[in-house]
């Protein structure tokens, strides 16, 4: 499996999307994400504010329509 890479838009979009709705779960499936990484996107952003996901830059997006 090819390891996959998001930027930041996208982490805070996915991040978004789950505090609109009551299922993370539900919010991964539509995003084609695993639960568990959406969860981690959300701790650390929930720890870190403007300073989360600066490791990776603009690598590859991937947005299911």
């Amino acid at each position: 499996m090819k390891k996959r890479y998001f930027t930041k838009e996208f982490k805070l979009n996915a991040i978004s999307f789950a505090q609109e709705r009551e299922s993370v779960a539900e919010v991964a499936r539509e995003l084609d994400i695993r639960h568990d990484m959406l969860r981690r996107w959300i701790k650390e952003y929930s720890q870190k504010k403007n300073d989360a996901f600066k490791e990776l830059g603009i690598i590859n997006q991937k947005i299911k329509n």
